[in-house]
């Protein structure tokens, strides 16, 4: 042991002192380790001890904790309750101050991080020198006098202090524990152990001299709530920054030439006019804001991090929310007037690292364990949530007001007209949960229908959300027994469509580097649920096993609900487990198939990701489920859309974004070559073999773009004062890859094939994103909605 002591130039105490340290803060890794035999918690654990104490073993760590402890209990037998509370004999004093001085030396590169660690500690002391004379008999009655009224508090949150992780579902304690003695200071990071699982991750701050009457007394230090001074909390901070900084090393996650406008872009500033436009808007095009969503990392690049725990990175469904807006304006002449604007959705998670102007948060969604273990905890400790406030997926509008959202947290009101960032909705206070990306407008009453899945319990939550977004008319737990990640919510006339499918968050595959697995053995199922029902309301239908992320529309026809969708066989999330090589499986997956022939092996073989337009329907009465695809393989497709007007009503068109199978299987993401028109009400000239059944795929006109050209963002426009359904255009954002460019391009629904109405320059690459919407102008509202009163409803009362 005395070697080790040399290697590790002084490391941590050992002996008495190790011991003294450890039990006063209720942690006894020795017999955690005994009891909790998982190998990679123990790891995990001597991973963390190691940075202590450079050099040392797992089997001297456990010797030396093993001699402390015998120590410490031949000590103890022979020590009366009031030696206790006496300051130590010289020799042990020594003995420490021999220890700490050792360390000292170690550590001495990392303590000139912290210049305002004698400040906070000088107010610290300033603050107890009232508490000296009348220092209680026990350290409950001391810490009460120390911390004065902020005790009162923190006894009654003692149990708030194990929190559930919002995010992955761990319990974790998540605070700053300080032991206050005399000499020198030193930090240092311990794991602690209960039931098998790691609960929580502490940083040690051991300082002396400081007040010789606090030289037994552990104060625990909430970092979450005021109860301490700010000095003491900045440098809790500080020390922990410093902690990561130090063994944490970020890069950029490098991009093939395939996946350049993948890449970030940067903000432009305020609204540019745009000039350069191929064709004409038409003069009955609706004034507005076409606006959209999608992931644009701040500092450049997805990140990825090495350190002594391991590796982890961000996904590629990561990355900060960016708003793209093209703004639709007529003058008093009725010329149009066009200008684009980006801007970043200031999410809190976004400032705290413009504010640093630096990585700072540590990638959490996939990696190595203990990699991914030790993100989620430090990111708890520092920020208070284990992973990025996103808001790239999707923007959507209602009461007036549009919100950007990504599932993993509340949505984020945004002004449409600058795109500044104005704060979370909470639905004045009635949600407090994660939020859909794909909320539902109610046709007639305006009510909007939400879901939010969650990895703790209650899993999957259904609400209501009054028309002026002002309250929550309904919310109701629906009782699942897993966490199923559902994207897509559904709606008809008076139900609400609820999707349970493979796509599970799972707490044990943190163990395999990510908390998201798609269990192709598990099953899946489609609930309906009277719109004001319970969780005993929702009539469970059984479906073949699929991965299902965006619906179509969703009507009543009869005795069935008809639920339409795109269905793969297999989820672009979260794709292999982390370190398998990720490119070729997603390169396998986007291939196209020849045949649309039902094999046992469909989740492996080429083209498992290859999406098609779905149906089922649904018998109320007898519970019978048909299911069919309605298009073939000529295309996979998703992204799709609808006339929002027709939103859970019977409806004869749909649109979807077009899957380039070649581009994508070489890039390893996905790239939409073309735009889809759906004639769900008639029949295709050739008959579907498909699972030796003749009936007929539905009719389908394409929309395909030039060579290396893509799109994003597409979305369905209503022409002003049209009367039918497919009266529009589709607008999308297009980048061309061949000479960097992008573009957005509006297409005549009515005359969709081959034919492009205007091609609009923009000043800037646009990178590719995620989901749209079309917010019409105010005054123009009544000219586009009259014509539904013509509409079939497809569903009775």
């Amino acid at each position: 042991m005395d070697e080790a002591v040399k290697r590790g130039q002084g490391g941590l105490p050992y002996g008495i002192q190790i011991t003294k340290l450890l039990r006063r803060n209720k942690i006894n890794l020795t017999n955690a380790f005994s009891e909790n035999p998982n190998p990679v918690i123990k790891h995990t654990t001597l991973t963390l001890m190691r940075i202590l104490i450079p050099g040392v073993t797992p089997d001297e760590i456990d010797e030396a904790m093993t001699e402390a402890e015998e120590v410490a209990r031949t000590q103890e037998q022979t020590r009366s309750h009031e030696q206790q509370r006496q300051a130590p004999t010289t020799g042990s004093y020594e003995e420490l101050v021999r220890d700490v001085r050792n360390l000292r030396t170690r550590l001495e590169n990392l303590t000139t991080r912290f210049d305002t660690l004698s400040t906070g500690l000088d107010t610290l002391s300033t603050g107890f020198t009232t508490a000296e004379s009348q220092r209680a008999t026990d350290d409950t009655q001391m810490m009460e006098l120390l911390v004065a009224q902020g005790q009162t508090q923190a006894e009654e949150h003692a149990e708030m202090l194990r929190t559930g992780c919002g995010y992955c579902g761990l319990y974790a304690q998540c605070g700053l524990d300080i032991l206050l003695m005399d000499g020198y200071a030193m930090y240092g990071i311990i794991m602690d152990v209960q039931d098998g699982y790691p609960e929580g991750l502490y940083v040690y701050l051991v300082a002396y001299p400081l007040l010789k009457e606090l030289q037994k007394l552990p104060l625990r230090i909430d970092v979450s709530t005021a109860v301490v001074s700010k000095a003491i909390k900045k440098t809790s901070e500080r020390i922990l920054n410093a902690f990561v900084d130090s063994v944490f090393q970020f890069s950029d996650q490098q991009l093939l030439p395939s996946q350049s406008n993948f890449a970030p872009v940067e903000e432009i500033g305020e609204a540019v006019t745009v000039k350069c436009i191929e064709g004409e808007i038409p003069i009955d095009f609706p004034e507005g804001i076409y606006m959209r969503n999608g992931p644009n990392p701040l500092f450049g690049a997805l990140q990825s991090t090495v350190s002594v725990f391991g590796r982890s990175s961000n996904t590629w469904v990561e990355g900060e929310g960016m708003l793209h807006a093209l703004y639709f304006n007529k003058d008093a002449q009725g010329n149009w007037n066009v200008s684009y604007k980006n801007r970043y959705v200031e999410s809190d998670t976004l400032n705290i690292e413009k504010k640093r102007n630096r990585l700072t948060f540590l990638p959490a969604l996939e990696g190595d364990f203990a990699a991914v273990l030790a993100a989620y905890l430090l990111n708890q400790l520092r920020f208070g949530k284990v992973n990025k406030d996103l808001g790239n997926t999707s923007i959507f509008e209602h009461g007036g007001k549009s919100y950007a959202v990504t599932e993993n947290h509340l949505p984020l009101e945004v002004d449409p007209f600058s795109l500044k960032t104005l704060g979370s909705w909470d639905i004045n206070g009635g949600w407090d949960r994660p939020f859909t990306s794909h909320a539902k407008v109610l046709y007639g009453t305006g009510e909007l229908v939400i879901q939010g899945v969650d990895g703790r319990d209650p899993y999957f939550v259904v609400g209501v959300v009054t028309a002026d977004g002002e309250k929550l008319a309904h919310k109701v737990n629906l009782k699942f027994k897993r966490s199923s990640y559902v994207h897509d919510i559904g709606v008809t006339g008076r139900y609400n469509i609820i999707l349970d499918f493979l796509l599970i968050i799972d707490i044990d595959r943190v163990m395999k580097g990510g908390l998201i697995k798609y269990d192709k053995e598990g099953y899946s199922r489609i609930g309906v649920m009277r719109r004001y029902g319970d969780s005993y309301s929702v009539k469970w239908f059984d479906v073949k096993p699929h991965c299902t992320f965006h619906l179509l529309n969703c009507f009543e026809d009869g005795d069935e609900v008809v639920v339409r969708g795109c269905r793969a066989h297999g989820s672009v999330i979260p794709g292999l487990d982390f370190g398998q090589n990720k490119f070729e499986w997603f390169s396998k997956g986007y291939k196209p198939i020849a045949t649309s022939e039902e094999n046992s092996d469909h989740f492996t073989k080429d083209g498992f990701l290859f999406s098609r337009l779905y149906e089922w329907r649904l018998n109320m009465e007898t519970w019978v489920v048909k299911e069919r695809n309605l298009t073939g393989t000529e295309f996979s497709m998703d992204f799709p859309m609808v006339n929002n007007n027709f939103t859970g009503l019977h409806n004869k068109y749909g649109y979807a974004q077009l899957v380039d199978s070649i581009a994508s299987s070489s890039c390893g993401l996905s790239k939409y070559g073309g735009l889809a028109k759906l004639h769900l009400d008639e029949q295709d000239n050739k008959i579907s073999m498909e699972e030796n059944n003749s009936r007929e795929l539905i009719k389908v006109d394409y929309h395909t773009f030039e060579e290396n050209e893509f799109c994003s963002g597409a979305a369905f426009v209503p022409r002003n004062g049209a009367l039918e359904e497919d009266d529009g255009w589709i607008i999308a954002f297009v980048h061309n890859e061949d000479d960097n460019t992008s573009q957005v391009h509006i297409i005549d629904t009515k005359k969709f094939h081959g034919h492009t109405t205007a091609k609009i320059a923009l000043p800037q690459r646009v990178s590719y994103g995620f989901h749209s919407t079309f917010i019409l102008k105010p005054t123009q509202r009544q000219q586009v909605f009259f014509f539904q009163v013509v509409c079939s409803c497809g569903w009775k009362d």
